[in-house]
């Protein structure tokens, strides 16, 4: 049986193999994973809180928006904005890269 290993423990292993690493990229990957996780317990919840169906609007693709996507679109952009770890970011739920 093989060992399951968390991605976090990965990524810091993996860390001494690069000894130039400044942990940026380490931060980033926290921080998707992060919003990974709250999207997930989300979606396992979606029944049971206000968050399932359409929000009335539409996205730069011309679909309806779904209130998960936004969920999911507003947690990944705000874990971005505050990791400092990167430039921009863009989704098909905005009209405008952030």
């Amino acid at each position: 049986m093989s060992e399951v290993t968390a991605i976090e423990h990965l990524i810091m292993s993996q860390r001494r193999w690069s000894p130039h690493a400044t942990g940026q990229f380490t931060s980033l990957m926290h921080d998707l994973i992060l919003s990974a996780k709250i999207i997930s317990r989300n979606v396992n919840q979606a029944g049971l809180v206000d968050i399932l169906g359409a929000t009335g609007s539409v996205n730069v693709q011309g679909e309806q928006v779904q209130k998960l996507d936004t969920f999911a679109n507003n947690t990944l952009v705000y874990r971005m904005q505050t990791s400092g770890a990167v430039c921009a970011v863009g989704s098909e739920e905005m009209a405008e890269p952030f």
